[in-house]
């Protein structure tokens, strides 16, 4: 089965031609349209920008607010929900804390001082940008229990965007995957006088065969395709392709939210810049990663394995990753770095 994958918009082409006696395979046609991003302006007075984002299918938009330029929340089933929101503020180095310690000061705690915010955030990169991260718990009251607050700043010159989500312990820790996918979608435009050519030849296109054995499930907007791995006796596996703005994010960000999803504690870059593996097929060279436990006494904390591909494709970057049941992953790895070899990207430098 033969896939073309184009990002401007939403095309599917199924073809099945029978010639002398031969099958020709399925192909399809998919473009990320550019509808699914929303835009809205920082809020400070000059607009020195507008920023994009994709929202999770399971956000609710809400009314912006004179502060609030991208207005979300997450609802559970028990009617608890998170708060997500973006911002912008005119003070880039204290941004973050500020609406940290304004979160704190509405459940009755004291603020954060600079040396122990500096202390516990975490430095990388969105949109090309260089950010900070920052998690905190906070023991609310009986009613309320344990809030957290997980904040992000962008980083500019004279501002800073702040992406947050607030909210009960277990709500907020189940939305982090769409959080994460939330802060790689991220992009900036260019100013309005920049030229931005609209030719539609100069796109470019992910071509790719499936492996036998690999099924295609549905899969989110957050990603180009999805494919499922099943063994007899063993847990399933999956394959996912995506791709988003710019870095997205950057190596070491995307290696260590890797590392937390199957239960590794997480790398310093140090650590990172030795894990990778620089390898081409066909047409690109890949950062590669394989991440597991080497260590006896650590299996028992992760039970999956993770073997990730990234590459740039001028525009942004390709994301594929296996993963699953340690055993599953080492059975697929050839036909992984094959459909590697077999794909065909558009031009561009790699990920480094």
């Amino acid at each position: 089965m033969r896939w073309k994958y184009s990002r401007w918009k939403i095309v599917a082409l199924a073809m099945a031609v029978l010639s002398a006696g031969c099958s020709k395979p399925n192909v399809r046609i998919y473009n990320v349209p550019k509808d699914g991003l929303s835009i809205a302006s920082n809020g400070i007075e000059e607009a020195p920008e507008e920023i994009r984002w994709v929202k999770p299918d399971s956000w609710e938009s809400l009314p912006g607010t004179a502060l609030r330029k991208g207005n979300f929340r997450f609802m559970n089933e028990n009617g608890e929900f998170a708060s997500i929101y973006l911002s912008a503020h005119p003070d880039p180095s204290n941004g973050l804390r500020s609406v940290m310690n304004d979160w704190l000061h509405s459940l009755g705690k004291p603020p954060v001082g600079v040396g122990d915010f500096l202390e516990a955030a975490r430095s990388l990169k969105i949109g090309g940008r260089d950010a900070l991260e920052l998690f905190h718990v906070a023991d609310a009251d009986e009613l309320s229990g344990v809030s957290s607050f997980r904040g992000v700043s962008i980083l500019s010159a004279n501002w800073s965007w702040e992406i947050v989500i607030t909210g009960p312990l277990p709500l907020v820790e189940s939305q982090s995957e769409e959080f994460d996918s939330f802060l790689r979608s991220i992009n900036f435009e260019r100013p309005a006088n920049d030229h931005v050519s609209n030719d539609q030849s100069s796109e470019s296109q992910f071509v790719y065969t499936i492996p036998e054995g690999w099924e295609e499930v549905d899969h989110s907007k957050f990603t180009v395709a999805s494919f499922l791995i099943q063994k007899e006796g063993l847990p399933d596996a999956n394959v996912s392709i995506s791709w988003f703005p710019g870095e997205a994010g950057g190596i070491h960000a995307n290696v260590n939210r890797w590392r937390r999803q199957i239960g590794l504690k997480e790398w310093i870059p140090r650590e990172i810049d030795r894990a990778k593996r620089i390898r081409a097929f066909g047409n690109r060279t890949f950062s590669i990663f394989d991440l597991r436990s080497y260590q006896s006494e650590n299996m028992d904390k992760t039970s999956e394995r993770i073997l990730a591909a990234m590459t740039y494709d001028g525009q942004g970057t390709w994301f594929i990753k296996l993963r699953g049941e340690p055993f599953v992953v080492e059975t697929q790895s050839r036909k992984f770095f094959s459909f590697l070899e077999k794909s065909e990207f558009g031009e561009g430098e790699p990920a480094q």
